[in-house]
């Protein structure tokens, strides 16, 4: 039995490096001659595993969707801080994923430096959670040569978790702008926070149930920026702890139990 995360570097191989596409292409030969069964954690992955396996006259074995259950440290009370984004009071928005054309980061800073313009000094941050991946030229030139960003947006890379919650808990919202998502755990996590997102309308997206999420298209970029404005003009307060709860646990325990009984069932 295999945990099958995406199929990204198959559906969009224009985001990956070859040798990553040839690789999970193998991955998925592997698991169409072996598997007794399948878990992922999104319909959409299902969806796109079918596909492939049906496209190409193979049959799919049972496919168990079992979504990600995160952290309990994003259902208790925000840790001390252990990261800042810029000045105490100072308010800002980040986004987390690697620094990869998929991520949409290059969009993302387009947008933050029509904010810098439209707004100067009362601009919010940006921080950039996530490390520094591949193809993405354009997105370090604009980190390191772009005037209106200097001031604005923040690289953090390898945070603990901890520190990503505390990041959470202050910000104006999570952004996940990025053309496609096998699951997008940073989306659950900020949900579990009680903290507000602006993601992308896509499918894995889609099926999330709450009114959290504000969705929108990732190539429309006066939707993002009217999205992002709205958001900050809100003025609500930043504080979102929340006493902790068993429901995180639950889904843990849940999680397991769900791939369990699967298993059971498999010849």
């Amino acid at each position: 039995v295999f945990f099958l995360h995406d199929l990204l570097p198959l559906e969009y191989p224009e985001f990956f490096r070859a040798f990553e596409v040839r690789r999970h292409a193998g991955r998925l030969a592997t698991i169409a001659r072996h598997a007794a069964g399948v878990i992922v954690a999104s319909e959409s992955t299902k969806s796109s595993f079918e596909r492939y396996l049906r496209v190409r006259g193979m049959k799919a074995p049972p496919v168990l969707v079992s979504p990600l259950p995160v952290s309990p440290l994003f259902t208790s009370p925000a840790p001390e801080r252990e990261a800042t984004a810029g000045h105490p009071g100072q308010r800002y928005f980040i986004t987390v994923g690697t620094l990869e054309p998929r991520k949409n980061h290059l969009f993302l800073l387009q947008i933050w430096r029509e904010l810098s313009r439209r707004m100067g000094a009362a601009t919010p941050k940006l921080v950039l959670v996530g490390i520094r991946g591949w193809d993405n030229e354009n997105v370090l030139d604009m980190l390191e040569r772009c005037d209106e960003l200097e001031k604005t947006v923040v690289e953090a890379p390898r945070l603990s978790t901890p520190a990503l919650r505390q990041l959470m808990a202050g910000c104006e919202a999570v952004l996940m702008p990025s053309f496609a998502e096998g699951f997008g755990l940073p989306v659950a996590e900020a949900v579990a926070t009680g903290t507000p997102v602006i993601a992308s309308d896509i499918d894995v997206f889609r099926t999330i149930d709450s009114s959290l999420v504000q969705r929108v298209d990732p190539l429309d970029g006066l939707g993002w920026l009217e999205a992002i404005s709205a958001r900050f003009a809100m003025q609500q307060p930043r504080d979102r702890s929340r006493s902790a709860c068993s429901c995180v646990r639950a889904d843990i325990m849940c999680h397991f139990q769900h791939a369990e009984s699967f298993l059971d069932q498999l010849p």
